[in-house]
């Protein structure tokens, strides 16, 4: 997953805050920045990279002045990586906290809806995951890759190093995992490859030996998927590596 880093995080709240606010009024307050991420849920296993490098990087920036002469102070809430959760923690950043901005590492379903109470707040919204593309909000700023930008690489580096015709797509049943392995299903086909098969597993399922014995079934050239960021990636892979399967495995949902 995107981290936060220092020159992104002072560059968006300078221009956030503004150049034209008066000296004596930029001192007086510290920004408050909202931190959404799932501490529980999903997202947990990623969620303590996210909380420390957050906090690295306005420890950094407050030790350089801050920001416009302002100190930097996070408020950080637990989305629990989805919809309901994301509802609670953007209620609090907003209307209770009373955030300057908010900036998150959260799935699909989370951000989805965040947004109408964002909007509501006119708050600004940095939000730095990778996703599915195709979700928009005048208060929405994305620094992470779209499917466009990461679905091609992927697939022809099977079809032209590995020889690979057919495909087998696996993800998670929310908007991330439909809305990429779509676009995947959609690239494969125009570039004269075949898709054998698609198959979903509820965001908070574990068990992925149903769908692994479907995949060894018709004999793919090779497997992609589009998982929640954390403990679904690590439940899949553990499971994959586990069945004996040795296919070319691409994962739409981990970097770095």
């Amino acid at each position: 997953m995107t981290q936060f880093n220092k020159p992104f995080l002072a560059a968006a709240m300078a221009a956030i805050v503004g150049v034209g606010a008066c000296a004596d009024v930029l001192a007086a307050d510290p920004i408050k920045i909202g931190v959404a991420v799932g501490l529980s849920g999903a997202n947990s296993v990623v969620a303590p990279a996210v909380v420390q490098s957050s906090q690295l990087a306005v420890e950094e920036i407050n030790a350089s002045g801050g920001i416009l002469g302002r100190q930097v102070e996070l408020e950080i809430t637990d989305d629990a990586s989805g919809a309901v959760g994301a509802q609670k923690a953007y209620d609090t950043l907003v209307f209770q906290k009373n955030v300057d901005a908010i900036i998150s590492m959260e799935t699909s379903a989370a951000r989805n809806a965040a947004l109408p109470i964002v909007a509501r707040g006119k708050k600004p919204f940095i939000y730095t995951s990778f996703y599915e593309g195709r979700s928009c909000s005048p208060w929405m700023y994305v620094n992470g890759w779209v499917p466009e930008q990461q679905v091609a690489p992927v697939v022809d580096y099977f079809e032209k190093s590995k020889g690979a015709k057919t495909f087998y797509l696996v993800g998670n049943d929310y908007a991330f995992g439909r809305g990429m392995l779509d676009f995947t299903k959609k690239y494969i086909e125009q570039h004269g490859g075949k898709v054998v098969g698609e198959e979903y597993l509820p965001i908070d399922g574990t068990d992925w030996t149903p769908i692994l014995s479907k995949i060894r079934s018709v004999h793919p050239d090779a497997l992609i998927s589009a998982t929640a960021g954390g403990a679904p990636n690590v439940a899949l892979a553990k499971q994959l590596k586990g069945s004996g399967l040795t296919l070319p495995y691409g994962n739409l949902a981990i970097d770095e």
